[in-house]
């Protein structure tokens, strides 16, 4: 028992020190899955590392802007400093390749940063030989990288600003055993796509309706990804094959 409680003693002043300066990180359980942690208000870029200018920031040169734009090349990423929420930078070395997905830009000591949130999720992803690695959804840890990019629908909200909500489609019903029925309360449906788990498109029909019952007899059982598009916009959701 008397060893137990001296291993805990440097967990219990790590807290006490937090409290004392204030910290307020109480993200709980932590989010290991990259896009249930990010969303469409990130910036989603391809990063190389060159160089740490603190333990708490770091610059980085963007090499591809894959959701919103960052005008600038080079940038400088805040992290975790004892305070905030941010990755603990450390892990990364000069010349990693680093899907990241921050937020800013913001101010912190007279200097534009960019923050990488960390604590209450994963944000960010390693890239290496043109193969993204992490956990990217639940089920998917690696992808090539022109697919992880074009086909993010592994992360169904990071959409088009111009998608679609709920309350302009219904899907019903939902687990289903054989058939989905869809309905559009505006335009007619163009086209619907279903994508597996891992992002591998294995149905698309073209539609000109607004009401389409899609059949789903083929399909294993197990969770999908549908992609509805209109003339408006397009939404992608969820479903079950029960």
């Amino acid at each position: 028992m008397k060893n137990q409680l001296q291993a805990f003693i440097p967990v219990i002043l790590l807290i006490l020190s937090f409290q004392i300066k204030g910290y307020s990180c109480t993200c709980f359980p932590y989010e290991p899955v990259f896009c249930k942690s990010v969303s469409e208000e990130l910036n989603i870029v391809r990063a190389k590392v060159t160089n740490h200018l603190s333990m708490s920031s770091m610059e980085v040169e963007i090499t591809d802007n894959i959701n919103l734009e960052i005008a600038e090349s080079t940038i400088i990423v805040w992290g975790q400093d004892g305070l905030n929420c941010g990755e603990v930078l450390g892990q990364f070395e000069i010349d990693d390749t680093l899907i990241l997905a921050i937020g800013g830009p913001i101010m912190v000591d007279n200097q534009e940063m960019w923050y990488l949130e960390g604590t209450c999720g994963l944000h960010y992803l390693r890239v290496n030989n043109e193969i993204v690695t992490g956990q990217i959804t639940e089920t998917l840890e690696s992808r090539p990288y022109e697919e992880f990019k074009d086909n993010l629908f592994y992360c169904p909200f990071i959409l088009s600003s111009n998608e679609l909500s709920d309350d302009d489609i219904k899907l019903f019903p939902n687990p289903t055993i054989d058939h989905l029925e869809i309905h559009s309360e505006n335009d007619e449906i163009d086209s619907i796509e279903i994508y597996d788990l891992k992002g591998n498109l294995i149905k698309v029909v073209a539609i000109a309706e607004k009401i389409f019952r899609c059949s789903l007899e083929q399909l294993p059982h197990g969770m999908y990804f549908i992609k509805i598009q209109t003339r408006d916009g397009s939404l992608v959701k969820k479903i079950v094959k029960a």
